[in-house]
């Protein structure tokens, strides 16, 4: 099983993990989680975010995000909780794995249409775009370090797309400090990493 199936089935596993009984996996479940949020949510919604910045701010990975006095979108209010969210619910302490993927798909799926939203606004000024854009940069760069222990491998996919560190820890521990490195390369790509069927028909 590669990483994609492996990050696929651990998310899937979180999912059904209701007071931390086992979860029984039926593979049509699992394809659709795959389908349905892995590929036509969460990778649609990054790619989509990466191409969009390479039109607006090119192929380097932008400096701090200038959101004084500018509409900041969907975005910058799903980064206040749910990083935090997720981070919780993974912790030893306060561990509840479906709580944390639900708060992660809640987020995506919110993201998303805000994205389409950005796309769509065909009157939105450069600067208003770029900053909301840099804002689901900063929270796609965010959701993939606290979901790491879930999905590893998508993990370190994002964090290769926005020249990041793999090991890269949030909330950040030096003030001023980002978790993607300004004018580091900027990569799309991030489509295709998750398939469908994960589970072999079996017979």
């Amino acid at each position: 099983m590669n990483s994609a199936h492996s990050d696929a089935l651990r998310f899937h596993a979180c999912l059904l993990s209701e007071n931390g009984s086992p979860p029984v996996i039926h593979p049509r479940e699992l394809d659709e989680t795959v389908q349905l949020f892995l590929i036509d949510e969460l990778e649609r919604w990054s790619d989509g975010l990466l191409h969009q910045l390479l039109d607006v701010v090119g192929v380097r990975s932008p400096g701090p995000r200038p959101d004084a006095g500018l509409p900041a979108g969907a975005a910058v209010r799903l980064l206040a909780t749910a990083p935090y969210e997720v981070r919780e619910w993974l912790s030893p302490h306060s561990f509840a794995p479906d709580r944390a993927a639900a708060v992660f798909v809640r987020t995506v799926v919110e993201a998303r249409r805000d994205l389409r939203r950005i796309t769509s606004a065909r009157l939105l000024a450069h600067s208003a775009r770029r900053t909301q854009l840099l804002a689901h940069l900063e929270l796609l760069a965010t959701l993939a370090v606290v979901i790491r222990p879930v999905m590893p491998g998508w993990s370190g996919l994002v964090a290769e797309h926005l020249g990041m560190p793999r090991d890269a820890h949030w909330p950040p521990t030096a003030a001023g400090h980002r978790l993607f490195v300004p004018d580091a390369p900027l990569r799309t790509g991030l489509l295709a990493y998750f398939v469908v069927p994960v589970s072999p028909p079996s017979g």
